[in-house]
């Protein structure tokens, strides 16, 4: 399973927008600024890498559990295949789903994906990350 950490200030717009309609607008405005902390990489199935600028969310449910709010989350981007010495002519779609449990109290979220085979070795700083939004 993957844990991508992103702490985030329980001042922050999500936690206050929960039980609100505009939720899910919030949720995803907030979690596509963390695209470089997200592990994309995960959903590119072509060799290549995400292009972080062109990431879509949606959220798909959500719910409240013992001072948690759970997100379940798709994610779709372009991926960049690189077909040469230094070229990019290729690009595909890519996309997955991930969860986001975040603590009402602590602020703490944390992004998981437990869909996909990993070697741990090969994961990039990226992927695992505890991010503060405070220092932004």
């Amino acid at each position: 399973m993957i844990r991508a950490r992103i702490a985030i200030n329980t001042n922050f717009p999500t936690i206050k927008a929960w039980s609100t309609k505009e939720f899910n607008n919030v949720f995803s405005d907030e979690i596509t600024s963390y695209e470089y902390e997200l592990p994309l990489d995960l959903f590119c199935n072509e060799g290549g890498w995400p292009d972080e600028d062109s990431l879509s969310v949606t959220v798909n449910k959500s719910r409240e559990d013992d001072g948690f709010i759970i997100v379940e989350f798709s994610v779709s981007f372009t991926e960049l295949v690189q077909t040469g010495c230094s070229d990019i002519k290729m690009s595909e779609s890519a996309f997955g789903t991930l969860e986001c449990k975040i603590d009402m109290e602590t602020g703490e979220a944390v992004c998981l994906t437990d869909d996909y085979d990993y070697d741990a070795r090969k994961l990039s700083k990226c992927q695992l990350v505890l991010f503060d939004i405070a220092s932004r």
